[in-house]
């Protein structure tokens, strides 16, 4: 079975009053600013994927197109909500 290698960034990220210096290990970093699509994904993490395409025949449907990083939050910690159907993730793409 040919499997392709997929390659991507992972943040972690918390809101603070203040910009953050880091240093070390901890890089500090910005969410861009910008139009903005953003949808909500209920369910395990492995249905991502098609909230993901939902979000791009949105854009296609308006005439957007991406513009930048996006990015996924979780609002569930499976440590204390251990039903992947509870699951809420929110997933924002810039876009032009």
């Amino acid at each position: 079975m040919d499997s392709e290698l997929l390659e991507f960034e992972v943040e972690a990220g918390f809101p603070v009053s203040a910009p953050a210096a880091g240093g070390a290990e901890v890089e500090a970093s910005i969410l861009p600013g910008g139009r903005a699509a953003a949808t909500w994904h209920t369910g395990p993490y492995e249905s991502l994927a098609c909230a993901h395409e939902a979000l791009e025949r949105w854009m296609t449907d308006n005439g957007a197109s991406t513009d930048g990083p996006c990015w996924e939050v979780y609002y569930s910690d499976p440590m204390s909500e251990p039903d992947p159907a509870r699951w809420r993730t929110e997933i924002v793409k810039l876009y032009r």
